[in-house]
């Protein structure tokens, strides 16, 4: 498997369409208020780009057709109309004007990211959200249309070995539907779920599914069994759905090492990666931080599989230095590269001596 150059990196689709709906509700409000939080912060800006799938009108009419095609027409025009109001609004937020548009474009992100691995990217994103619940024909569980399923689809249409790796809280059962209403390609999608949550629960078959449920303390054996799983499979690409909704199921820090895992393994066994944001619920102080845990684990091993990477406990982001003083060439060359900040040339007791580049945690120098 050839990868691009290192230091690329990391494509993040979104764009004010994720989040249009007037739907107060974290699936449909967090993507827009990510993108921002990785706009403002500049040592996110090195590793991650935010890209909008819009910008491609070929994107969004491929979109448009991979809707048509594979979610039921009554349901499709339900989506658009808002009628009948129990289809429109089988998704259990209810029905909104915008929903459509937001469908269309969350679509486009996946595709958009399906594209990039496909030209040679190790992994690209969308911050798509409300997915797996889904089936060919309702909503379900805060989940409007399963994108998901439906990129897979599109990539095991093309001949790749395709695997769904879902990690979300709660069971994927809206993707064993869509795997068993499309069965042409069912040979080429494996489909790997642990969950910590019976809801939408499936019953595993021959089309080729695994799935278990976990608690906090099995939660990381659990995940091995799943990564051995995909390893099994050789699959060209996996589709994460790398929901964070299993805090406060588990702790932040394993849901930071579970995605470090996830990416690591992914790259040892020479398959691409297109991750989807899933689910995650609670304060943004809470959730955002867990969000962009799982972007960074995927942009650090895209952009070196040799680095020694210290993280942070809070959100898994990396752990840089602070350097004082007046900077050398050298510090300055770090500094451009986004391996350390710098601090300034005044010292001071009970100064900063690290700071974490995602949530800003620091740790300091006694007084």
């Amino acid at each position: 498997m050839q990868f691009s150059v290192a230091n690329k990196k990391l494509s993040v689709y979104v764009n004010d369409s994720y989040s249009s709906p007037s739907i107060e509700f974290e699936t449909i409000k967090k993507a827009t208020k990510i993108a921002e939080w990785i706009k403002r912060t500049p040592e996110l800006r090195r590793q991650l780009e935010i890209c909008d799938p819009a910008s491609d009108s070929a994107a969004i009419a491929q979109a448009i057709s991979e809707l048509e095609r594979y979610v039921d027409p009554s349901y499709l025009t339900a989506i658009k109309t808002g009628e009948p109001a129990s289809l429109a609004s089988s998704n259990g937020l209810g029905w909104d004007s915008a929903l459509y548009d937001m469908v269309v474009n969350s679509t486009a992100g996946i595709l958009s990211a399906l594209r990039d691995v496909q030209k040679g990217e190790f992994a690209a994103a969308s911050l798509s959200s409300g997915l797996h619940h889904a089936s060919p024909n309702r909503g379900l569980g805060f989940c409007t249309v399963n994108s998901l399923a439906i990129a897979a689809i599109v990539a095991a249409s093309q001949g790749l070995r395709v695997v769904i790796l879902d990690l979300d809280a709660h069971c994927g059962g809206g993707t064993h539907a869509y795997l068993g209403e499309f069965q042409d390609y069912s040979n080429l999608i494996f489909h790997v779920d642990v969950s910590v949550s019976r809801f939408d629960h499936y019953d595993p078959d021959e089309r080729g599914s695994w799935l278990e449920l976990s608690d906090e303390d099995g939660y990381l054996q659990a995940l091995e069994r799943a990564l051995e799983q995909v390893a099994a499979a050789k699959s060209d690409i996996v589709f994460y759905n790398a929901g964070v909704d299993i805090w406060p199921t588990v702790s932040p820090t394993i849901v930071n090492l579970r995605d470090q895992k996830v990416a690591a393994a992914i790259r040892k066994h020479g398959a691409r990666c297109v991750i989807v944001m899933a689910g995650g619920y609670g304060s943004d102080e809470d959730i955002i931080p867990l969000h962009l845990g799982t972007l960074n684990a995927f942009a650090d091993v895209q952009q070196s599989t040799h680095e020694c990477v210290n993280r942070c406990n809070r959100c898994g982001g990396r752990i840089l230095t602070i350097v004082y003083g007046y900077p050398t060439s050298n510090a300055w060359s770090s500094y451009d590269r986004g391996d350390v900040i710098l601090g300034g040339c005044v010292l001071f007791p009970g100064r900063a001596t690290s700071r974490c580049r995602v949530c800003g945690y620091s740790t300091y120098l006694p007084y």
